[in-house]
Formats: C-alpha cells, sequence, structure tokens
C-alpha cells in the first residue's frame, strides 16, 4: 500500500509560512502527501469491498470477503485495522461453510460491515485533516488582526508627539521626601543568573506579542543551557550602564499589535537587548518595594487601628493615628481606617494601650494579612501590562473587589460602601519620561542606570511610510513620551507611578485602593470620601500629564446613595458590572462589541483551523472577561452561562451557531480539492470530531457547555463557608476566625470539576498523555479538567463512529507542524494556550476559566 514518495517537498509548502528549517518542511510535505494518497487507496479498497460483499452468494462468503479484504489493506508499514479479531478459522477458504451457524457468520457479518463503515470514516477524516492541516501550513496561520491603513503610523507619531504639559517634580519630591537616603543610591554590581535569565526567556517564548523570531530563538536557549549561561556571562559584563544599550543604525521596528481590545504600539528588539532589560528590572524590584514600605510595618498599623476600634476610641483619637502615620512618612495603607469612622464617643482609658505589633500565627491568616497579600500578588510586575494583556491578573481584582464589599455588608450590615471604578486613557504609551526619571531619582536609583533608562525611553523609532510601512525614509525620531510595551522594566516603571499614586491619595482620604497597573477602585463607606478620593486621583495624574479615561468611570453606592458629583455608569471590569444590590451581571454591549470584533477576525482568517483558534481563544478571553471561574453568585452564574452559549449559538448571527459554519467551510474546503464532497450535508461531520482535539484528529472547538459545567458543578460540590452572624467583635480581622475563613473562600477561585475516572477513561487519558509527550517534545504532564470532560462525554462517539480513539496514526502526522501549531495557539492566551490543546504542564493544568 505504500507509494512511492520522491524527495521533493510541494511547491505550496517549499513556499509555506512555517517557522521551521528545510528538513521539517520537507518531512511534513511527505506526510501530508501520504495522507492524501492512503485516502485514494482507501477509497477505492473500501468501494471494491463493499462491491464484494454485495456481490457474494452466501453469508459464509461474505465474511471472508470481508475479513480478508479489511485484514489486508495496510499503511505506513502498519495495519489499517490493527484491532480486527482473528478470524481465520471462520474465514478459511479450504473449510466448508455449512457448519457454521447462520448465526455467527451473521453476527460477525455485521460486525465487520460495521468496522468497513467506520474504516471509511476515519479514511475520509483523517483525509480532511491532512487538507485542514496543509491549508492551515500554507496561509500563514497567523491569529493576528492586519491593521488598519495608518494604525501603526498612529500609534507611532502618539510617542513622537511631546507629552502635555506637567508640573510633577515638587509633586514628587514632596512624596518621596527621605525616600533616597533608603533607596538604592549605592554603586551595584548586577550578576545575571542564569536561573532568573531563565526565567526572562520563558517569559518570552510565551509572549504571543512578541515576534516569531525572538521568541524561536528564547525557546532555542531555553533548551541550550551552555549558550544560556554564557549570555548570562556577557550580560553581567555589559552591565547596566547606559553603553549596554546599542540601538540598531536605522532605528528600532515597531508594530502595531491587537490587544483583545485596542491597537498597541510593540517594538523589535534583539534577544540580548530584551533580557538585559529584564535583568535591569529584577535587580531593582525587591529594593524598591521595600522603599514603598514594609509589610510589617502596615500590619503593625492596620493593627493598631484594629485596636482602637476594639476599645470605641473616639474619633479625634483615630482620625489622629492616621495623621500620625502621614506624619510619620508611613505609607498608611488603612486596612481599616475607612471601616471604623464614626463608630462612637465611648472613652476607654486603655484606647492607647496595647499598640505593639503582635506576631502571633494566627495573625498571617487574618483578613488583614490576606488582604495584604492579594494585594501584593495585584502589583506584580511582569514583562507584560497583566490586566490589558488579559493574563491572570483578572481574577484575582475582581474576586477581591467582590470579596471586599461581601465583608464590608456582612460585618458592618447599617453602613453603605462606595465603589469607584477609573482608568488611565492610553497609559503605557502616555506616560512622562521625565516623571518616570523623576521617581527613579527619589527612589536613589544611581546616575548610570538613570542614564540607561532615560536611552531606553527615548528609543530611536525607524522610519515608516503614511500606511505604517517601514522603509529607508531618512531620519529616524526617538520617542518622546511612554514606556514601550512588552519589557518587564516598562512595566516596573508603569507599577512606581501606581504606588506613588495611591500613597498620596491614602493620605488625604480615608479609602481602600485596590489597583491593577492603572485600574483603580476605590472603597469606602463614606460618600465624601468616596467624591475627595476621586479628585485626588484625578489632581495626581493631571499634575504628572496624564488623563482619566471617562468613558471607564463607573461608580456605585451598595446600601446608600451616591452624590450628585459621582452619577455615572456602573462600574465595570472586563465584561461585568456591579450594580446598587453588590450583584455582578454581565455588560450587555461589551459582549456584543466582543462577538463582533471576533466575527471580524474570523472572516479574515484564511485557514479553518485558524479559525478555530481564534473562536477559541476569544471564547476563553469572554469566560475570563465574565469570571467564569469566581463563585460570585448563582444570579452571576446564569447570566455567565448564558453569554458563553450565547457566544457560541449566535457566533454568524441570530440562530446561526458556529459548529454549522465550521462545518460548512470544512466540507467545502474538502470539496475543492477532491470534488466529491460538495453535496455532503453538515450533519455527516460527527458532533464529536468537532470538540475532539487537533493534536488527536479532530478540529479542536471548544466547547462552551462543557466549559460552563465543569465550574457549575463545581459550584455544586463547593463545600460553603457560612456568612459570620452576629456583630464584628475585637479582632474579627486580626486573626484565624470565621470571618477569615468566610474571606478565604470569597478570594479563592474555583478549581473545575473533573470527571469520575473509570477504567475506560483512565486508559483513554493514559493513551492521551502518552501521545502527548511525543508532541509537546516531553512537556506533557497530564490532562486537564476540560479534556478530561471532552473524553469521557465525546469519547464513546468517536469509538462509536470511527471504530478506534487512535484514529490518526501518528506515523503520517507531521508532529513537528503540529508543535508548531500548538506554540503558536498557546500565544493566543497569554500563556494559557487557545485550549484546542489538551496537554497542560504543571503550572498550566488548573486555570481559572
Amino acid at each position: 500500500m505504500n507509494a512511492v514518495i520522491g524527495f521533493c517537498p510541494t511547491p505550496t509548502l517549499r513556499s509555506a509560512a512555517m517557522r521551521s528549517d528545510s528538513t521539517t518542511q520537507f518531512v511534513t510535505a511527505v506526510k501530508l502527501r501520504e495522507l492524501r494518497a492512503q485516502h485514494s487507496r482507501l477509497r477505492e479498497a473500501y468501494d471494491r469491498l463493499t462491491l464484494q460483499a454485495e456481490a457474494a452468494t452466501d453469508p459464509h462468503q461474505r465474511l471472508r470477503h470481508l475479513y480478508r479484504g479489511l485484514a489486508d489493506l495496510t499503511y505506513a508499514g502498519g495495519k489499517v485495522h490493527p484491532e480486527l479479531a482473528d478470524l481465520g478459522v471462520l474465514a478459511n477458504d479450504t473449510l466448508p461453510g455449512q457448519g457454521i451457524s447462520a448465526d455467527l457468520v451473521e453476527r460477525w457479518s455485521r460486525r465487520l460491515a460495521d468496522e468497513l463503515t467506520a474504516g471509511r470514516l476515519r479514511s475520509e477524516f483523517v483525509y480532511r485533516f491532512g487538507v485542514l492541516l496543509e491549508q492551515w501550513a500554507t496561509s500563514g496561520h497567523s491569529l493576528q488582526r492586519t491593521p488598519p491603513p495608518r494604525q501603526l503610523h498612529e500609534l507611532r507619531e502618539h510617542v513622537l508627539t511631546p507629552p502635555r504639559p506637567n508640573d510633577h517634580r515638587g509633586l514628587i519630591e514632596n512624596l518621596l521626601a527621605g525616600v533616597s537616603e533608603a533607596g538604592p543610591a549605592k554603586d551595584r554590581f548586577v550578576a545575571t543568573r542564569e536561573d532568573s535569565l531563565q526565567e526572562a526567556l520563558s517569559l518570552i517564548h510565551n509572549d504571543q506579542y512578541q515576534p516569531a523570531r525572538l521568541r524561536a530563538e528564547a525557546r532555542r536557549l531555553i533548551q541550550d543551557h551552555t549558550l544560556s549561561a554564557e549570555l548570562a556571562d556577557v550580560l553581567t559584563l555589559l552591565g547596566t550602564g547606559p553603553d549596554a544599550l546599542q540601538w540598531p543604525a536605522g532605528g528600532v521596528v515597531t508594530r502595531a499589535v491587537w490587544t483583545r481590545n485596542k491597537w498597541r504600539l510593540y517594538t523589535d528588539q534583539d534577544l540580548a537587548t530584551t533580557c538585559l532589560l529584564d535583568v535591569l528590572a529584577r535587580s531593582w524590584e525587591q529594593e524598591l518595594s521595600e522603599v514603598f514600605g514594609d509589610w510589617r510595618q502596615r500590619q503593625a498599623a492596620d493593627h493598631r487601628s484594629e485596636l482602637l476600634w476594639a476599645r470605641n476610641a473616639p474619633k479625634s483619637v483615630t482620625d489622629g493615628e492616621q495623621q500620625f502615620a502621614v506624619s510619620a512618612g508611613r505609607q498608611s495603607d488603612p486596612e481599616t481606617i475607612p471601616w471604623i469612622a464614626d463608630l462612637g464617643t465611648a472613652r476607654d482609658p486603655q484606647a492607647r494601650a496595647g499598640f505593639e505589633f503582635i506576631h502571633d500565627d494566627p495573625y498571617r491568616k487574618s483578613v488583614l494579612a490576606q488582604r495584604r497579600a492579594h494585594l501584593d500578588k495585584l502589583h506584580e510586575v511582569t514583562a507584560v501590562d497583566p490586566y490589558e494583556q488579559d493574563s491572570d491578573m483578572f481574577f484575582p481584582v475582581v474576586a477581591l473587589v467582590n470579596a471586599e464589599i461581601k465583608l464590608a455588608r456582612a460585618a458592618f450590615p447599617d453602613r453603605p460602601l462606595c465603589v469607584v471604578k477609573l482608568d488611565l486613557r492610553d497609559y503605557y504609551s502616555s506616560i512622562p519620561h521625565d516623571l518616570v526619571l523623576t521617581i527613579l531619582a527619589g527612589l536613589g536609583i544611581r546616575r548610570p542606570e538613570l542614564d540607561l533608562v532615560a536611552g531606553f525611553l527615548a528609543m530611536p523609532l525607524a522610519a515608516t511610510d503614511g500606511s505604517g510601512s517601514t522603509g529607508d525614509l531618512g531620519e529616524t525620531r526617538s520617542a518622546t513620551r511612554g514606556v514601550p510595551m512588552g519589557y518587564r522594566l516598562s512595566a516596573l516603571l508603569a507599577e512606581l507611578i501606581g504606588r506613588c499614586m495611591e500613597t498620596y491619595v491614602q493620605q488625604r482620604a480615608a479609602v481602600r485602593v485596590i489597583r491593577v497597573v492603572d485600574d483603580i477602585c476605590l472603597l469606602t463607606p463614606d460618600p465624601d470620601a468616596a467624591v475627595a478620593a476621586r479628585e485626588h486621583v484625578t489632581a495626581f495624574f493631571r499634575t504628572c500629564g496624564l488623563t482619566l479615561n471617562d468613558d471607564k468611570f463607573g461608580a456605585v453606592c451598595i446600601g446608600g446613595e451616591l452624590p450628585a458629583a459621582m452619577a455615572g455608569p456602573l462600574p465595570r471590569w472586563g465584561m461585568l458590572t456591579l450594580d446598587q444590590r453588590g450583584a455582578w451581571s454581565v455588560h450587555e454591549a461589551g459582549f456584543e462589541q466582543h462577538l463582533a470584533q471576533s466575527r471580524s477576525s474570523v472572516m479574515a482568517a484564511e485557514a479553518v483551523l485558524s479559525k478555530v483558534d481564534i473562536i477559541n481563544a476569544d471564547l476563553t478571553h469572554l469566560a475570563r472577561g465574565i469570571a467564569l471561574g469566581a463563585d460570585l453568585g448563582d444570579d452571576h452564574r446564569a447570566e455567565a452561562n448564558a453569554a458563553l452559549v450565547r457566544f457560541v449559538d449566535d457566533y454568524a448571527g441570530p440562530g446561526q451557531g458556529i459548529a454549522d459554519a465550521l462545518c460548512k467551510d470544512v466540507i467545502a474546503l474538502v470539496g475543492t480539492r477532491t470534488g466529491a464532497d460538495r453535496q455532503t450535508p453538515p450533519q455527516a461531520i460527527p458532533e464529536a470530531w468537532l470538540y475532539w482535539p487537533v493534536t488527536a484528529g479532530g478540529l479542536g472547538l471548544r466547547n462552551p457547555y462543557i466549559m460552563a459545567g465543569q465550574f457549575a458543578e463545581a459550584v455544586r460540590r463547593r463545600d460553603r463557608v457560612a456568612v459570620p452572624q452576629g456583630p464584628a467583635e475585637a479582632g474579627w480581622n486580626t486573626h484565624d476566625n470565621d470571618w477569615a475563613r468566610y474571606y478565604r473562600q470569597l478570594l479563592k477561585p474555583l478549581d473545575p470539576a473533573a470527571p469520575t475516572d473509570t477504567a475506560a477513561t483512565e486508559s483513554l487519558t493514559r493513551d492521551f498523555i502518552a501521545r502527548g509527550t511525543t508532541i509537546s517534545q516531553g512537556a506533557q504532564l497530564r490532562l486537564t479538567p476540560y479534556w478530561r470532560w471532552i473524553l469521557s462525554i465525546y469519547g464513546p462517539e468517536i469509538r462509536e463512529r470511527f471504530g478506534t480513539f487512535r484514529f490518526l496514526n501518528t506515523e503520517l502526522v507531521p508532529l513537528q507542524l503540529l508543535g508548531a501549531r500548538r506554540t503558536d495557539s498557546h500565544g493566543t492566551n497569554d500563556s494559557r494556550g487557545t485550549n484546542d490543546d489538551p496537554w497542560a504542564t504543571a503550572d498550566k493544568d488548573n486555570p481559572p476559566f
């Protein structure tokens, strides 16, 4: 059955946009050609065998034809029907068939006829898979949107335009007065450790917004420890002085990249420079974090406030405590201060006693300790903008806001809670360079490193024509504002501005600030404090030359009335809104916008598999945007589930589901190649094949019912912690008690429920993991709960229709091409993958969505 094959790849694959060497292209071309050849040979063989069976003169002869015909079919050196029972004693031509019972012959004839049908179906879908894979390989398979004309030019001109006038110097110098003495002003030898470099390389490799060339080079260094160790040595030799940065003579090339909700400007750097900037940011992070206040000191201040509350201290005392914190230059993070205003006027002779910080074990699990740890997590610096890039920061911020609302309403049901949502306009691309340098100088950064940062910010950009294309169009121009996207150093600089803002506001208003990058939430029971805090946030950024985005402002007062000055829309996070009851619901306009953007991207995609990738990525983005993995209440759960299903069922229009549309695309594509499937109805494609993993021969479409169902099941199985009853007494938020346990559950994401294992599913799971080890080059550990549900629910249909789970033989599958596709797909979900890939590493096995 093996065809004679040549040694020249097909012209289409020779010119394909595959980031691979010539050997990989050759192997891929030969295997895909063999898949096509197998389809023709098997179709002819099955047609011939069907005719022979139909022409048989007696049942025993029909059995012999079916058995011998199926048993003799081979490809790639193996049996087409390896699981076929050995019926040689029944199908032997030299033995009379009259002695074999008619019932036995009939039963085995039916089973062999079913096997023929399953084999024919396997052959058809293996061929379809080959056509889909070849189309994907030759189409460029990029999931990035094509920028509209002039989009790159406009983004580039924005950072080349001088920033708006600002008067930040006095504000920042007063805010950081005295800090530089404790800062990292000393000359430092910054050594690059290989383990830190490996972390940087891993982030670069998994960042979908980095150029393919850079990601591939990062992967090569991850695998080559000798080369990465040498790079670490070279970066140490270069140091962190201004001479370490060497820009290309023609300037740095820029790109317009769609990052879920808007176009952003990215730059193309070499790997060494990208790693150097990462090393510098890492060397500063710990020191600069300590400058903004020691955690233990903040906990001690929180405990002092709690003691005052427990003793019914008069308002004058509590106000005095806050003023003391401000005058002492301490970052006043008033964990309890907004909650203790106007608690009574009774005087307690012990009100000023017991201010010593209690270092007891229960404190580490208290509400205060959990809150601080959660906020610290939100402020961690990464290589990308964690909120806009759709990373794991979305769930923690929604969970924390929800937990604070639930906790406040339970502990103080008679008090309102004001929630104010603010956001900056074009934050990264609008940051004034002198603002960043003033903050760094105030923090004690030494001059050589300041000069390096100045050179990084004033990056020379390659010239472009009016459409955004680069070319030799004259002198390069240096950026005059903004921090470049995609660098850890940029994220650190943006974070420092946010921390300065928090300190400024909390010194002037009794509010709690929940912030991730420039996404700001203010919480307070005092409506006047809410108004004042918003004014202080506005004033701070206006003084610094930045502008709040009025389109993203929202406010609500739960259990009370908002002041007229705060009137506006409800606050919104992602595709969720928060109403006056403290309930979460899906934001309809945001949902429709996301659906429209996804449709537009799918229409622009050339390959069916690329369309599936886009749909999967957008469906997963929707799941994150509606907080599918959060336990926000039954009403939210029902709305979130409905939104997921509606996204898929109305994807191509009202009542027009994406599954049918993709089936038509598959049939049309195959029909153009053979002309045989043009009249095939969409119903001929098994539902299970649509959702079966691509790496196992299916289309890999994400199933919204299973996505929603695994979390609905997790809610059903969850042991809920009851809301504490009675008044909040002394120690309610400083010890591990019922309040702490209630708060802890509110902060915890739902772990997607997994199906109950059976002997059949365990065997199938092991088989998938073994196959995944091959394709993922040893990175496979286990299956995610989602894919275990897929195997459990659709496995029986696959087995029934195709006769086996292993209908896609690895001998004819271009594993390198699937591996490249897997790498591409992982980028579309910001380190979590598009979920068409069932194989997860330990860090990716329990995604919140």
